[in-house]
């Protein structure tokens, strides 16, 4: 979003004959006259003329204006603006904190910017605000903690700093917080911990600090946690397992560490996103999570993790299963077990096992996979043995990663069958043999390593079919 300079708050225009952006004065007015000359003052404060609002002049009532919805009990009071995605460009007019009856605020997806004026603190009956994905800025406006009856605080994808207030653990009524993608720095409030009626907590991507405080698990009701992005460090705490209603828990991108509990899979039996990815947690991935059986994403992709991967893992039908960058080792074909799982998962789409110690032969059944799989990598372990050729079968494959590993034999004839590909990495094997001349059927491929191997002969002239090829490593 563009940036601009200096907010004009109190720029006016002179016909409108507003009194004074007083705080008092923005009390004493409160009328219908006022929630037109305020609605027009809102106008005005933009820096376009968005078609949004073109039905907002005096030969419409402004209770008929695009986005402005009046109350049913008091008809000529304003009980919400929304304009969410109307092209509005500048910032939100002081005045806002003129509408006494209003309910909701939606001015998302747009391109508002300035700092959220303090006058909306005096908007008592405030339920809704949604002002996310603008380039607001500033802290959290001092008299918002006036709005007790809020329900939804949206200000997610904007540019506001500052702590976290500790007053916000006295909205009581707060059903939805989303501060995600902002600049926020410090710790969680312990206080978020009243917020009894919490269903979804976002404060992904901003500079959050400190250890998860232990009393938000006293949140029954939460369903969504999200905390990814951040810099919190320690271990997740104990309590966040008391969460038995949590769908969706995100932790990555942090810097907890620690194990995880050999009960977690029993704690989460509703849970379907579990995003735990770039951490240092150790350990092993506990059994039980074979319980959670909800699970559509499984992110424990660049931690410390070791041992063998369970076989009842694989009982799990996720969308995604990531454990990229671990310790994982497979020595024996016993400990591929969880492979036999999966190919009873139909929603498989992605598959990371690259970059841990994977060994032993070339697990036969990953050919057995679902037909519907796009992504599958076992690069950067220690598997030998060849390539099964019924790899033809994976044909929604748009990315194949088997380089780094220590295959040997021919690269399979029937690769050419892929015709989604759009990754191919061989590289850093042992494969002999020529490339086959089927790699032409591949049109839609723009990456293909197969460098430092021991092929033989030359690139195949079917290669000149490869029209997307941006990358070839021979």
């Amino acid at each position: 979003m563009k940036s601009y300079g200096m907010w004009l708050l109190f720029f006016i225009h002179s016909h409108l004959s507003l009194p004074k952006p007083s705080m008092a004065t923005t009390v004493r007015t409160s009328n219908r006259e006022t929630d037109k000359q305020s609605l027009l003052a809102f106008k005005n404060n933009l820096d376009n003329g968005s078609p949004v609002l073109s039905s907002w002049n005096e030969s419409i009532p402004y209770c008929k204006w695009e986005g402005v919805y009046c109350c049913h009990r008091h008809p000529q009071r304003v009980c919400e603006l929304e304009l969410p995605s109307s092209g509005l460009v500048g910032s939100i007019s002081h005045y806002i904190g003129n509408f006494s009856y209003l309910r909701s605020i939606d001015l998302g997806d747009n391109n508002l910017y300035g700092i959220i004026p303090s006058s909306i603190g005096y908007l008592h009956r405030l339920q809704h605000l949604r002002l996310m994905n603008n380039s607001l800025s500033g802290t959290f406006p001092a008299n918002l903690n006036n709005c007790s009856q809020v329900v939804n605080l949206s200000l997610a994808s904007n540019q506001l700093s500052g702590i976290l207030p500790s007053w916000l653990g006295h909205f009581r009524k707060l059903e939805l917080l989303k501060l995600d993608s902002n600049n926020f720095t410090g710790d969680i409030p312990l206080s978020f911990a009243n917020l009894s009626s919490l269903y979804e907590v976002n404060l992904e991507k901003n500079h959050l600090s400190g250890s998860i405080p232990s009393n938000l698990g006293q949140i029954g009701q939460l369903h969504i946690l999200s905390l990814g992005e951040n810099d919190f460090s320690g271990f997740i705490p104990e309590s966040l397992y008391n969460l038995t209603y949590l769908l969706a828990l995100s932790l990555a991108l942090n810097n907890f560490h620690g194990r995880l509990p050999s009960d977690m899979g029993t704690c989460f039996l509703n849970l379907k996103q579990l995003f735990l990815g770039e951490n240092q947690l150790i350990g092993e991935i506990p059994a039980s999570l074979s319980n959670a059986s909800f699970i559509r994403i499984l992110d424990l992709g660049e931690n410390k993790f070791s041992g063998t991967i369970p076989a009842e893992i694989g009982k799990l039908c996720p969308e995604i299963f990531n454990v990229f960058l671990n310790n994982f080792e497979a020595k024996v074909t016993a400990d591929w077990n969880f492979l036999n799982f999966f190919t009873n998962c139909s929603s498989l789409r992605i598959m990371r096992l690259g970059d841990n110690k994977l060994g032993g032969l070339f697990p036969s059944t990953i050919v057995n996979l679902t037909s519907q799989l796009e992504f599958l990598d076992i690069e950067l372990n220690y598997i030998i043995g060849e390539i099964s050729s019924g790899i033809e079968k994976l044909v929604g494959l748009s990315t194949l990663a088997f380089d780094g590993n220590y295959l040997t034999g021919s690269i399979p004839e029937g690769i050419g069958k892929l015709q989604n590909l759009q990754g191919l990495y061989l590289g850093t094997n042992n494969f002999s043999g020529s490339i086959p001349f089927s790699i032409g059927n591949l049109t839609k491929l723009n990456i293909f390593t197969a460098g430092q191997n021991h092929l033989m002969g030359s690139i195949p002239s079917s290669i000149g079919n490869l029209t997307q090829l941006a990358f070839l490593d021979k």
